[in-house]
């Protein structure tokens, strides 16, 4: 992002574009805006056998996928934004926003979810759709467009 929309930004989060902590401070508010996103529709409660079910992925595993693609976008562009957010900034800023947004009853919590994914039948789960990732990349490889420079 250069020249007016990024000195929009950087007006509305009280920053100048030369601060040290513009950058990260946007992609905080991103991953906020993400998992606050994802906290607006109840996380139906799943076991290692019904997660199978499921119409969509988890909302954690979801959103750790978007925290890679981010991961994978910086180190490309902002390299030195790379490895954010580590996992103590990840968890802090879920738990901020899960807990300021709450759940419903017969709902999974943030917790009950980061137990699934961090256990045996949570990662053979993530194995399986990171395979179903990679073969739907692959088949959409074609369809792929790029933005043309202007004239």
């Amino acid at each position: 992002m250069k020249g007016e929309p990024r000195q929009t930004l950087a007006r509305l989060v009280a920053k100048t574009e030369s601060d040290g902590d513009f950058e990260p401070t946007i992609l905080r508010l991103v991953l906020a805006g993400v998992i606050g996103f994802f906290h607006t529709e109840p996380q139906k409660r799943f076991d290692s056998v019904s997660v199978g079910h499921l119409s969509h992925p988890p909302h954690l595993i979801r959103i750790n996928y978007i925290v890679w693609e981010m991961q994978a976008w910086c180190s490309k562009h902002r390299p030195h934004l790379a490895k954010w957010p580590d996992l103590k900034e990840f968890q802090s800023l879920g738990h901020s926003v899960s807990s300021a947004l709450g759940t419903g009853d017969g709902t999974m919590t943030w917790e009950g979810q980061d137990q699934f994914a961090t256990s045996t039948e949570g990662e053979i789960y993530r194995n399986r759709l990171n395979g179903d990732r990679i073969r739907l990349r692959e088949k959409m490889q074609s369809f792929t467009w790029k933005i043309k420079p202007n004239p």
